[in-house]
């Protein structure tokens, strides 16, 4: 994962989707955008993480267990935050964004 592209609509709900791909994100933002909504896309690369957190936990599937990164574009910040979620969800290591102005 060299890059995360965020597509979001300017407004309070955000709608945020978060793609590794960039031909996703940009077929995303050119739907949204056909729709006449206030779509934006940012990029963030990996050379721009700011700050990254670790809990105490050993493994990825402890119950304590999360990390996570922050990254700066210059315009906005991208928190990815990873944790392991357990049912109902199927089992895995997911990421969680938030985007902060």
């Amino acid at each position: 994962m060299d890059e995360l592209y965020a597509v979001f609509l300017e407004s309070l709900d955000m709608n945020l989707t978060v793609f590794e791909k960039k031909e996703e994100a940009q077929a995303l933002y050119d739907q949204l955008k056909e729709q006449g909504k206030p779509v934006r896309m940012e990029t963030f690369g990996m050379w721009q993480v700011e700050e990254v957190e670790r809990s105490n936990g050993n493994m990825p599937d402890d119950d304590d267990y999360w990390e996570k990164m922050t990254l700066n574009n210059g315009k906005c910040r991208l928190v990815v935050s990873y944790t392991w979620h357990k049912a109902p969800d199927p089992e895995g290591y997911y990421a969680d964004y938030l985007l902060k102005f």
